[in-house]
């Protein structure tokens, strides 16, 4: 190849490598452009990813600021968060076919169910979160639940009502038919679910949380009710029904399960925390709960128709919301004033029944004397008297006619140093005077709602239509009838205590009992609250043989014991002294007989199988004592029945009696110095007697076995050992005529009586001239009644024998009312109404275990009986025997 050829060869390969340069460099820049492009690209997606990460971490915090937990539950955690803008609560539950039904249940409910008294709901929304679907249920923000505020804060008892009403409206909107005619079954209602947020005048309140909640039909019976295998709700706060697993089914339930659910939580609001089972909640299918705690008497007995065992025995929330417990004080007085208007027509054996229910001595003589004279009396004979009797439909006339006539009542001169603080305020209001009623009588409206249910007959379409406004529907009327009718028929016996018992004591201002338990080898003391033990003493080798107690500022026991030991306890038990003699020995050497508190409570007497007599003044520490043998008297101290706060009497021995008068004032240590005394030997006419005898008990032979004393007519009786009464009128004057009665015994009946059981008794009524005196001999029964202690002409009202004659008569008492006397005999306890036209004893009741009654206490109701024995102590709601309502409705 020539030069010239060789060159062109290569210029050509140059200039193709030239071009193959160019355009490789032309491809660099298009791929480095690409690349630059796609880094571009991505550093755009990592910022875009970065800032919507940054607004999702923001966002995360608006809504959950700190995750504040607001609550845990069975289905999830509820946290406080923000939705546009304003605080709400999200509860957040995890999705799993468990949960689901639950969940959409829940949704369902508070999406189409809107009511002030229900929790409001706002948003949902489903979320993925650690490969697991979850869904926020966004809803309003409360401030507490109903728990923290009972057990945290103290809502006044006004406070509790209105928050109580609000509960009763939310649960009354859930069991009623709605549009697509569906009711709601809560299932899960305790305090933990009801949802409280404060407001300038209270609070008001929220029901929550249905994961539970069970739609039905409004046409649903409890047949059809729900079952499931597994149980539902919580357990402190279920209906008894819910518990009893029955075929390996839990029992069905419908709308009154949540009534007793409801109950339950009304309980725990007016008891301020309280549960009627405490921490034994299994005893909720087992027995009906104590309401002892509850103390507002017209909610009391709105639960007692509500906490019952047998869901068809519980009235509906319709017939609640209807209930007076949720009264006002306006709407009391409007009701107590319906009511009377009402009882014009209402049947005379309801009205009846309301007042041996009511059971007050005397309603006047508890009101201040100022009103019941200016404003409950009228003029005659130029004295003042009573406008209204003292039966309990006149108190509700006296209240029906102030109320109606309030701004008459406002105009009279009312406020003086008589009338309560009450009265004082300027204006009066109608609050403060329905308040002063119902705090006095507490139990006006109970006996009204109960028996006005069967005042009248249902069958009558009138009747029906006013009834049911009053107490709900059809249904409910005949459930409140049943319960008024129940409380009638059933036997209310409650166990006090199961130990051998030798006596009950009751604290009248403290509401307390005192049990005292004995046996051979032990004293036990009891003191009792409601059906709780406050404290128990017990002191081995020592039993009790006498006591007695006073109700004054402080309340305190006295007690002899066989030992011939007195000792006095405090009411709560705590011991105060040992009485002792001035040189210390003990005040008897023998077994203490009887002991008495004078009535003021400051001396204590007793006497002793020892023949002592002891006085102490318990104020001034002075102590003295006489033997009977110093008085020429045989025998010892069987009887002391204190005549005054200063002067008591006491038989001694068989036929003499003494009248003891104590000095205060005295200064020495010795009997002579702390009182005198007067004695009557019954087989002379001494001088210094304390009545002169007439000449027929020179003659008397037979020996004084019991004495007894009618403080207020002065009226002294004597029961011998054969069976004559002996009465005579204590009398200092001289001058005044002799008054002695001898009774005639009655033949005694008892066949295997070596030791005659025999007994007397006098009652006088306060406000009557009528006394009454009882004597017991064996198995035989005397009542003689005094019309007037002046005339001293007493009539043998009753002579009544036993049929069986191998056991005596055992205990006997009058009720404070002066309506009854109770006896028992051979295990049985009879009753006679003293107002009957036809005295005769009526059988109440057979003794449990057939326990021979060793005494009866009554209770500060007159239909409320203590009685003992040997097998322990029992308190009986005399009210509850069917045999008891049918004889007030024959006499």
């Amino acid at each position: 190849m020539t030069h010239s050829e060789e060159y062109d060869s290569l210029l050509r390969q140059y200039r193709d490598l030239g071009s193959e340069f160019e355009h490789l460099c032309y491809s660099s820049r298009n791929e480095v452009q690409r690349l630059t492009d796609i880094v571009e690209t991505l550093e755009e997606r990592v910022r875009s990813l970065e800032a919507e990460n940054q607004a999702l971490r923001q966002q995360l915090q608006t809504r959950y600021r700190q995750p504040k937990i607001l609550g845990t539950g069975g289905f999830g955690t509820v946290y406080e968060g923000q939705l546009e803008g304003r605080v709400v609560a999200v509860k957040r539950q995890k999705i799993d076919e468990h949960t689901r039904t639950k969940i959409q249940r829940e949704i369902d409910v508070l999406r189409h169910y809107e009511h002030k008294n229900i929790c409001r709901y706002l948003y949902s929304k489903y979320e993925m979160i650690d490969g697991h679907w979850h869904l926020d249920i966004f809803m309003k923000k409360y401030d507490l639940d109903l728990a923290k505020l009972i057990r945290d804060e103290t809502p006044t008892a006004e406070e509790k009502r209105k928050l109580l009403k609000e509960i009763v409206d939310g649960i009354q909107y859930l069991h009623s038919s709605h549009s697509k005619k569906e009711k709601i079954i809560h299932r899960d209602l305790k305090p933990e679910n009801i949802l409280i947020q404060r407001e300038n005048n209270g609070y008001s309140c929220a029901l929550s949380d249905f994961a539970l909640s069970k739609i039905t039909k409004s046409d649903d019976t409890i047949a059809k009710a729900t079952s499931h295998t597994s149980y539902c709700g919580t357990l402190a706060y279920s209906a008894p029904e819910t518990l009893s697993n029955s075929g390996g089914k839990f029992q069905k339930a419908n709308e009154k399960s949540d009534i007793y659910s409801l109950g339950l939580v009304i309980y725990f609001v007016l008891t301020d925390g309280g549960h009627p089972f405490g921490n034994e909640w299994y005893k909720i299918p087992l027995e009906e709960p104590s309401l002892e705690a509850v103390m507002d008497s017209i909610f009391k007995q709105l639960l007692e128709t509500m906490l019952k065992n047998d869901l068809t025995e519980r009235i509906s929330v319709e017939a609640i919301t209807k209930h007076p417990a949720f009264f006002n004080e306006i709407e009391k007085l409007d009701y107590i004033e319906k009511c009377y208007d009402l009882l014009k027509n209402a049947d005379e054996n309801a009205i009846l029944c309301m007042d041996y229910q009511f059971d007050e001595l005397d309603w006047r003589d508890q009101i201040c004397k100022h009103l019941r004279r200016q404003h409950l009396g009228h003029a005659k004979k130029g004295k003042i008297v009573d406008a209204y009797q003292r039966t309990f439909i006149d108190l509700v006339k006296a209240i029906r006619n102030k109320s109606a006539h309030f701004t008459e009542f406002c105009e009279k001169e009312i406020a003086n140093a008589e009338t309560p603080t009450v009265f004082s305020s300027s204006p009066l209001i109608k609050e403060s005077f329905c308040k002063y009623w119902l705090d006095k009588f507490p139990q006006i409206i109970p006996i009204l709602y109960s028996f006005l249910s069967i005042s009248f007959p249902t069958s009558e379409k009138g009747n029906r239509n006013f009834l049911t406004e009053l107490y709900g529907t059809r249904e409910d009327l005949e459930i409140v009838q049943k319960f008024c009718f129940k409380s009638f028929s059933t036997q209310g016996i409650q166990r006090i205590s199961e130990k051998e018992t030798s006596a009950v004591v009751q604290n009248l201002l403290e509401n307390k009992i005192c049990v005292i338990g004995s046996s051979s080898t032990s004293f036990e003391l009891k003191l009792k609250s409601s059906s709780n033990v406050t404290k128990e003493i017990v002191r081995e080798k020592e039993k009790v043989s006498a006591f007695d107690f006073r109700c004054a500022e402080n309340c305190q026991i006295a007690f002899g014991y066989e030992s011939g030991l007195t000792c006095i306890y405090d009411f709560d038990g705590s011991y105060i002294l040992h009485l002792k003699g001035t040189n210390g020995e003990s005040s008897h050497t023998e077994k203490v007989l009887t002991i008495r508190w004078s009535p003021d409570g400051c001396l204590v007497a007793s006497g002793g199988k020892d023949g002592r007599i002891c006085v102490w003044d318990r104020k001034n520490g002075k102590y003295g004592f006489i033997k009977s043998t110093q008085i020429n008297v045989e025998g010892y101290a069987k009887d002391i029945h204190w005549c005054s706060s200063r002067q008591f009497i006491i038989s001694v021995g068989s036929f003499t009696i003494i009248q003891i008068s104590v000095f205060l004032n005295a200064n020495g240590d010795g009997a002579s110095d702390l009182f005198s005394f007067k004695k009557v030997d019954l087989r002379s006419t001494e001088p210094h007697s304390i009545c002169p005898v007439v000449d027929e008990f020179q003659n008397l032979s037979d020996k004084v076995d019991r004495t007894s004393l009618d403080i207020s007519s002065g009226l002294l009786a004597s029961l011998s050992q054969n069976g004559n009464i002996h009465v005579w009128s204590l009398s200092d004057q001289t001058n005044e005529p002799i008054i002695h009665l001898t009774l005639p015994p009655f033949q005694s009946c008892c066949t295997n009586s070596k030791s005659p059981k025999q007994g007397i008794l006098w009652k006088s009524f306060p406000s009557s001239k009528i006394i009454y005196l009882a004597s017991i001999s064996n198995c035989s029964l005397r009542l003689w009644m005094f019309e007037d202690k002046d005339s001293f002409s007493p009539e043998n009202i009753l002579t009544f024998s036993a049929p069986d004659s191998s056991s005596p008569i055992s205990a006997y008492s009058f009720s404070p009312c002066v309506r009854y006397f109770v006896f028992s005999h051979n295990f049985s306890v009879f009753i006679i109404f003293l107002k009957a036209a036809d005295l005769q004893p009526i059988e109440l009741f057979t003794s449990p275990e057939r326990m021979r009654i060793d005494g009866f206490e009554w209770h500060t109701s007159s239909t409320k009986l203590y009685f003992w024995g040997k097998k322990g102590a029992f308190l009986i709601d005399l009210l509850a025997q069917a045999t008891f309502f049918n004889a007030h409705i024959n006499y």
